[in-house]
This record gives structure tokens, C-alpha cells and sequence, in this order.
């Protein structure tokens, strides 16, 4: 067992201690040691061994504060936040440099866990009662996006590595069919706007020939 210690500018000072395999020949010891020595010295000169001792939640609030609030829009910004509420409370405590795949896939399936109370509303639309029902895929695919982002942005300042999200599957999300009408029934549905107020021809007519489709609310 021997330490390594490596002079980090006039004060600070990074060391860690080793184990050698006592089985190992003198000739062998040595070259082990030089070894570990050369490698302990080029990770604290590129940062890689004292930025990866930063926990997933200190990092995280870095990429909020020097990547999103300046390249993301504020929408985009605040569901961040409130994605990495729940993100922290699984890894945020976690170094970046502890972080390995099995963690995003334990991560994953605790994602598919979390359930949400939905209420349940009669024909008059009164609340009848309230039901659990999981988050939908396309916001579980948001979540892992988001851990994937963080992690990708981490290695590309020299954090980390690699990013470990990187080897782990996102969750599938499955398409849904666009539904169109088609030339027949639009046919109809203009030659019965020939007797409407012109206010409902107008609208009706633009959604028709613009394409406009009322986007599906599943994002929670």
C-alpha cells in the first residue's frame, strides 16, 4: 500500500492511497507503481478525478444556471426544474464520477413506478373520484432525456469520461397514427358550410386547408 500525492497549484494538495499485490516480484512492484503513478498524475491534471467528486445535484444546478438559463427557453427551463425534483431524489446525492449504467436503468424503473392522481369527472364534468395512473411514456422519455443531457454536457467539460446514460436504452415511447380526414368528407363538410355564417365557414375552412390538428395534452 503506498500514496500518491500531487501538488494542485500553491495550496492545494489531491493524494490517494493504493494497494499493490504483495504477490507481485520486486522488479514487478515497481513497475506497478510507476504505473499508477503516471496514470494518478494525468487524471488530476485534467480535472477528470476532482470534477467527477462533484454529487449529481451540485452539477445539475451548474447546468441550469450555465447551459439552460442560457440556451433554453423559459418553458423548456421551468419543466426542467420540476423534472429534476423528482431526478435528484434518485441520483442527486450520487458523485458523477459513481454514476455507471445499472444506476440509469434502476432510475428508469423507478420512473414507471410513479404514479399521479388523475380525477375522474361525470357527463357534467363533477369530480366523482380520483384514480392512480402511471406517467406517461412520452414524460418518462422526458425524464431520462433530461438525466441523458446533464450527463452528456458533464463529460463534455471534462467532468466525467463518458456518459453512462449513453449505454442505456431511452424509454420507447409508441407513435400514435395521425388521423386525416379524407377527400370525401371534406367535400361534405364544405358543401354544408355554404349555408353557415361566414365566421364558421372562416375558421373551419382554415383548419381544413391549414392542416391544424388540436395537439394531444399526454405529456404528464
Amino acid at each position: 500500500m503506498f500514496t500518491v500525492i500531487k501538488q494542485i497549484g500553491q495550496k492545494k494538495r489531491k493524494k490517494k492511497t493504493f494497494k499493490i499485490d504483495p504477490f507481485l516480484t520486486k522488479k514487478q512492484k515497481e513497475k506497478e507503481i510507476e504505473k499508477i503513478v503516471y496514470e494518478y498524475e494525468q487524471q488530476v491534471l485534467n480535472n477528470s478525478y476532482l470534477n467527477g467528486d462533484i454529487r449529481f445535484i451540485d452539477f445539475s444546478k451548474k447546468f441550469m444556471e450555465d447551459y439552460a438559463k442560457e440556451n433554453l427557453s423559459i418553458t423548456t427551463y421551468k419543466r426542467y426544474e420540476t423534472l429534476l425534483e423528482r431526478i435528484n431524489l434518485e441520483i442527486g446525492e450520487l458523485k458523477l464520477s459513481q454514476i455507471r449504467p445499472p444506476h440509469i436503468r434502476e432510475f428508469k424503473k423507478k420512473i414507471e413506478k410513479i404514479t399521479r392522481k388523475v380525477a375522474v369527472r361525470d357527463e357534467n364534468g363533477k369530480i366523482i373520484k380520483y384514480e392512480n395512473k402511471k406517467l406517461a411514456k412520452k414524460t418518462q422519455l422526458h425524464y431520462f432525456r433530461l438525466v441523458h443531457a446533464i450527463l452528456e454536457k458533464a463529460e463534455k467539460w471534462d467532468y466525467i469520461k463518458e456518459n453512462p446514460a449513453s449505454k442505456v436504452e431511452a424509454p420507447k415511447v409508441i407513435k400514435r397514427e395521425t388521423e386525416y380526414l379524407d377527400i370525401e368528407t371534406i367535400k361534405t363538410i364544405l358543401k354544408l358550410l355554404e349555408k353557415e355564417p361566414i365566421h364558421y365557414r372562416a375558421f373551419i375552412s382554415l383548419l381544413i386547408y391549414s392542416g391544424i390538428r388540436r395537439r394531444r395534452a399526454d405529456l404528464l
